[in-house]
């Protein structure tokens, strides 16, 4: 809704960009549109300070400024966070967003036209999920026709896995994942019910 809203005010959006990237972007709208409200997104903070936590702090201490510009960070991880990110000055204020309700739930649903006589079933069987879950749930159901049980005990079990594992094995497995998938697609596999690796 805050994105929303800043572009229906005539402002701009730049979502989730790697640090290093905001004063080149910046530079840019100064000469093009230097007093625009500007909402820079930035999604996984956990990663992005991992990342480039120096450039990050430049942005965000005014060492890289630009007039009327909002940063909004989010991350699953608030524990990861160090203090001195979320301190006064860079951070004014941390919300806590927690998972939707069941009336939220049966709302997305409708929204995504799931068949009306399934969304209760659905709403119930997905309580403690995220939105972002909530869209896998929907996408592997109306698009890849995957049975929902399978669906919803694939993304719980994923979810024991990465809470059981300690802060230190969940980031190692982050990176190993990240950057030996980076140069592999997935196909479904329909007589499986599961992805397949294809290498590039």
């Amino acid at each position: 809704r805050l994105a929303q809203a800043v572009i229906e005010m005539g402002g701009i959006v730049i979502f989730d960009p790697p640090a290093p990237f905001v004063e080149p972007m910046f530079k840019y709208l100064k000469d093009i549109e230097p007093e625009t409200l500007t909402l820079v997104i930035f999604e996984e903070l956990d990663q992005h300070i991992e990342n480039y936590e120096q450039e990050l702090l430049s942005v965000l201490d005014g060492e890289i400024q630009k007039p009327n510009t909002i940063y909004l960070a989010t991350t699953n991880f608030i524990n990861r966070i160090p203090k001195r990110i979320c301190r006064p000055g860079r951070f004014s204020s941390i919300v806590e967003v927690h998972f939707p309700s069941k009336e939220a739930r049966v709302s997305f649903l409708k929204h995504k036209k799931v068949p009306a006589k399934e969304i209760e079933m659905i709403a119930d069987i997905t309580d403690g999920f995220s939105i972002d879950e909530l869209k896998e749930v929907v996408v592997a159901y109306l698009c890849l026709g995957l049975n929902i049980e399978y669906i919803v005990n694939r993304i719980k079990g994923t979810k024991r896995i990465a809470e059981d594992l300690p802060e230190d094995a969940m980031e190692s497995k982050m990176t190993k994942s990240y950057s030996s998938e980076r140069n592999t697609v997935r196909r479904y596999d329909k007589s499986s019910g599961r992805n397949r690796k294809v290498g590039l």
